[in-house]
């Protein structure tokens, strides 16, 4: 836990090797992961809410890979390198065009 913790790239760096994630809504957090989606969100500071967690993902394979592929997939859809490009130079048009105003 770290409370100013915004958008961890170790999220991100999970999210490009298929694991599983698990991460409390900390930040831009939810953004990026929906729980029992793409990872599963825990309370924060809440040792139970992890444990019970972990037992889920190593009991149920098949949530467990679900998630695990769901969080591969949606790297792959939203956090590329070149997405982010992408989405930069459609904010920077946005905003030239606003002062242009």
């Amino acid at each position: 836990y770290y409370y100013n913790e915004i958008f961890p790239g170790v999220i991100l760096e999970a999210m490009q090797m298929g694991l599983p994630i698990i991460t409390t809504s900390e930040g831009a957090i939810p953004d990026m992961i929906q729980n029992n989606h793409n990872g599963l969100i825990v309370e924060r500071k809440d040792v139970t809410s992890i444990v019970n967690a972990m037992k889920k993902l190593i009991i149920n394979s098949e949530i467990r890979n679900k998630i695990s592929s769901q969080a591969k997939n949606d790297f792959y859809k939203y956090y590329t390198m070149d997405i982010f490009e992408s989405n930069m130079l459609k904010t920077f048009k946005k905003m030239s065009s606003y002062n242009e105003l």
